[in-house]
């Protein structure tokens, strides 16, 4: 009976689309705060912690605003989209009518899913990540945006090609920060017993 299974699911696999209408939907809903939860099981069998402990730690985390929900982690690239270009800019923060305009034309851009004020090195000041299928098509898109040369001192782009062949580390920023956490309460917990 098994063979027939498999050979079900590839029959119905074979009319499906990754990018069809309804595994778009499933997708769209599922990127919702709401649509994913945790499994309960799951984090018990690693962590030996009761369900109640578990259930409760989540509660506090979610108030203490450490999360606000659960996302699946989707493939981008796996839906056509491997270019993601980076914007560093120096813009003039004396004008800021045109940074409200300039923000709200990256809120209504839907190929932006990044921009954020920066502080760093140089003059940059503000950054934005949006997302293309292919170098060119970014180039075509950026000749035909709003154009805010009065309000841009200057500008760098950056190109990551997020297909997997080019891809060498790309681990959840919160991972990091909890394996820092974690390193740093070991090293504590091991100078505490040594000293």
């Amino acid at each position: 009976m098994a063979p027939k299974k498999s050979k079900d699911r590839n029959e119905r696999n074979s009319s499906m689309k990754i990018d069809d209408d309804i595994r778009l939907s499933i997708m769209d809903a599922l990127t919702d705060e709401a649509a994913a939860k945790p499994n309960i099981e799951y984090i018990a069998e690693k962590t030996g912690l009761s369900r109640r402990t578990i259930y409760n730690s989540l509660e506090f985390l979610r108030d203490n605003n450490v999360f606000s929900g659960f996302i699946p982690v989707i493939d981008k690239a796996r839906l056509g989209f491997n270019i993601t270009k980076v914007c560093l800019m120096d813009i003039d923060l004396d004008k800021e009518e045109d940074i409200r305009k300039m923000k709200a034309d990256l809120l209504n851009n839907p190929r932006c899913y990044w921009f954020s004020d920066i502080i760093g090195s140089d003059a940059y000041n503000f950054f934005i990540m949006s997302v293309y299928r292919s170098i060119d098509e970014c180039h075509h898109f950026s000749r035909n945006c709003c154009n805010y040369a009065d309000l841009i001192k200057g500008k760098q782009f950056f190109y990551l090609d997020t297909g997997h062949e080019h891809l060498h580390k790309n681990i959840n920023p919160a991972k990091c920060a909890i394996n820092l956490l974690l390193e740093k309460k070991e090293s504590q917990d091991n100078k505490d017993n040594n000293g």
